[in-house]
């Protein structure tokens, strides 16, 4: 094969590969290069069954700020339709974020890393203060309903995340809906090497108006 023919292949090749990317794409709806400035803003889970096994029902909100800055606040309800009533818990984890590289079994997912700031804690209703001060959640004692505590390097629920914990998970965008990887945050990710192989599809969040705190 003469020269020119080689280069002639090797441009038919990259645009096949280039055509064939943007089609994965397109049928899949997957952004494949996520930005900060794409997973600006709120994004909101509706209610579902928590995967603690703690028979709880959770509304998750991700709201992603200036700065690299992160708030995610998880609700836990003690029935399947997270009305305000049964509110029994708020928990709210703050800190940086960063984008990675593309996932190599997911091109069309990155790697998202979570730089823990704090972790705060409220109870809400009699039943839930009456439960977090006999259990002594996160060996905090005194709690009272309404308040917040600082629970940020405090072992909880079985899990603790110190100032300075990173987690490793992974992000995708597709058709306006954002996915992150399953075990992550309170499950797993603890380090890059358990970074979540698969994304959760199950948990869906979609965009939402600015969230005030």
């Amino acid at each position: 094969m003469s020269k020119l023919n080689r280069t002639a292949s090797a441009l038919l090749l990259g645009a096949a590969i280039t055509a064939f990317s943007l089609v994965h794409s397109a049928v899949f709806g997957a952004k494949a290069n996520v930005t900060t400035e794409d997973l600006a803003g709120k994004w909101a889970a509706a209610c579902h069954k928590s995967s603690l096994l703690d028979n709880n029902f959770m509304e998750e909100t991700f709201e992603f700020g200036p700065n690299q800055q992160f708030f995610r606040e998880i609700r836990k309800y003690s029935e399947r339709t997270c009305t305000t009533p049964t509110l029994t818990e708020s928990r709210v984890i703050e800190g940086t974020y960063e984008v990675g590289a593309p996932v190599k079994a997911m091109p069309e997912a990155r790697e998202l890393n979570f730089t823990i700031k704090t972790v705060s804690s409220t109870a809400y209703g009699e039943a839930a203060e009456k439960q977090f001060n006999e259990s002594k959640q996160c060996n905090v004692a005194n709690w009272k309903r309404g308040e917040k505590r600082d629970v940020t390097g405090l072992l909880c629920n079985g899990n603790q995340l110190n100032v300075g914990t990173v987690v490793f998970d992974i992000v995708q965008l597709a058709d306006g809906k954002l996915y992150f990887g399953k075990k992550s945050f309170f499950r797993s990710g603890d380090s890059p090497k358990e970074r979540p192989k698969e994304l959760d599809k199950d948990l869906v969040f979609t965009s939402a108006s600015a969230m005030a705190h």
